[in-house]
């Protein structure tokens, strides 16, 4: 469930676009097309999937972290000047972040659902899914109480925070068959 519940925050970028977009001089136009490759980036879900189906979820929580840390890291330079910031460099590094999210969503999603009978999955399904559309709520309230106006900080605190949950499921996350139930 924590695991979800951070892998969801390209959700959150409609909250901090209009902090990107003055803190960069971005159009609003700009400003949008960062926003539809963040979602891109979790509609090529298919390549973590097929990553987890040869390396398991362990690996694939590893290759989220790396590159949910990689895309906000990228896109925190790109705010404070470190490396080129235009739109569509932004973008890219909004791929790399939402493949990330699908990455953490595919690895936490497989790895629990075979923990659990037939009977149970759909709710188990259901639990983890929640967790993922909380995150924006959760990430909303955090950068409104922390962050407000500030991107660069945001930027920064979602690259460390989410590479170190993701992490974690390389202890928390393994495979256990499914149990034995009575019929």
């Amino acid at each position: 469930m924590c695991i979800m519940s951070v892998a969801g925050t390209q959700y959150i970028f409609g909250v901090y676009s209009p902090d990107l977009k003055d803190t960069m001089g971005y159009s609003q136009k700009q400003t949008q097309l960062i926003g539809t490759f963040g979602n891109f980036g979790v509609y090529l879900g298919v390549l973590p999937g097929l990553f987890l189906d040869f390396f398991g979820a362990r690996l694939t929580c590893l290759v989220a972290a790396a590159l949910m840390f990689s895309g906000y890291s990228l896109m925190y330079m790109g705010v404070v000047g470190a490396v080129p910031s235009s739109y569509l460099l932004m973008s890219l590094f909004m791929i790399v972040q939402g493949n990330g999210s699908a990455a953490a969503y595919t690895a936490a999603l497989a790895a629990n659902i075979p923990k659990f009978g037939e009977q149970h999955r759909a709710k188990v399904v259901g639990v983890l899914v929640c967790f993922f559309g909380l995150s924006s709520a959760i990430f909303t309230q955090l950068y409104d109480l922390l962050f407000d106006g500030d991107v660069e900080s945001l930027f920064l605190f979602l690259a460390v925070s989410l590479a170190v949950v993701t992490s974690s499921g390389i202890v928390f996350l393994s495979p256990h068959a499914a149990p034995a139930h009575d019929d």
